[in-house]
């Protein structure tokens, strides 16, 4: 073994240029896969961030897509949503809460500064819901609820933009010329469970929503998070669907299209996340591929340059 060294060693000594050359060859590898792994970690890791954001055991319960007559569309939105469904969601088995929301978008104004910005009037049990952390402050309460109080939680971007960030809380805004004491402010979020922007959202109470800024009486859509183990079985995930939809029937059915037999269907549909996080799984396993292929291709670059530099010196 010591002869072996000494040998290696001599020929280093002697051959400066092509061992110069042959270590920088398998260091460039070396350096590529730190790299490659680097980037395919870092973009895996914001794969798995995005699944756990989405939600992949939280369903909605959006109205229906209009059914065009006689060459017209039909409005959209769904008037039949109501705080008795939430309730009776709550009692289906595998799920664990239910958030109402209405949402719209209002001039929000604090200080000098005015934009129009999502407001979104939501139940108390949606920052659990959606795991949403807060960065500075707190969610509204049941009590900021029942009693339709004026307090606000803001998004991430939208805190900074007119209110220095965290140091919001404590501050006011005012939405449609209302004022809101600004209670909390969530920390970064990007979209959310229906492509919207959660960091230039205010979010407000329900009920304070519903009364003081948008004169509505139903609810726009209904969030619903499955227990943990629907998230991880597709299969479990489509029971508690169907379960929803089955406790929704007998208040959400209509008779829709032309014809002799028009078909009776449901004003609302119940979705799962399952397209956008098999998106993101889809994303991963290709991350996952490609590091596998770059790692090859630098092993067998680096081979190759120094089997040929030791061939040359041959």
């Amino acid at each position: 073994m010591l002869t072996a060294s000494r040998l290696a060693w001599r020929m280093v000594v002697r051959r400066p240029a092509r061992s110069t050359l042959a270590a920088l060859g398998i260091a460039l590898v070396v350096a590529g896969l730190v790299v490659a792994e680097a980037v395919a970690g870092q973009a895996r890791r914001a794969a798995a961030g995005e699944i756990r954001r989405i939600g992949a055991d939280v369903l909605t319960v959006t109205p229906a897509p209009p059914t065009p007559r006689g060459g017209r569309a039909r409005a959209a939105e769904v008037t039949t949503l109501r705080d008795r469904d939430a309730r009776e969601l709550a009692a289906v088995d595998g799920v664990l809460r239910v958030a109402g929301e209405y949402r719209g978008t209002l001039p929000v104004k604090a200080g000098a500064l005015a934009r129009q910005a999502s407001v979104a009037g939501v139940d108390v049990t949606y920052g659990v819901l959606r795991d949403a952390p807060l960065a500075a402050g707190r969610f509204f309460d049941s009590a900021d609820a029942a009693a339709a109080r004026r307090v606000a939680v803001l998004g991430a971007r939208l805190a900074a933009d007119l209110a220095g960030g965290a140091d919001a809380v404590a501050t006011q805004v005012r939405l449609r010329g209302i004022p809101f004491d600004v209670v909390g402010v969530l920390a970064p979020r990007g979209t959310g469970l229906d492509a919207f922007d959660e960091d230039e959202t205010v979010f407000v109470p329900l009920t304070t929503a519903r009364q003081r800024l948008f004169d509505a009486r139903f609810l726009q859509r209904l969030f619903v998070r499955a227990d943990a183990r629907a998230g991880e079985r597709p299969e479990r995930l489509a029971t508690v669907a169907r379960d929803i939809g089955a406790a929704l029937a007998p208040r959400h059915h209509t008779t829709r299209g032309a014809g002799p037999t028009p078909a009776d269907r449901a004003d609302v549909v119940v979705a799962t996340q399952d397209r956008l996080v098999e998106t993101r799984r889809r994303t991963m396993r290709a991350l996952a591929v490609f590091q596998a292929a770059v790692g090859v291709v630098l092993v067998a670059a680096g081979a190759g340059g120094v089997f040929g530099l030791q061939l040359l010196a041959v």
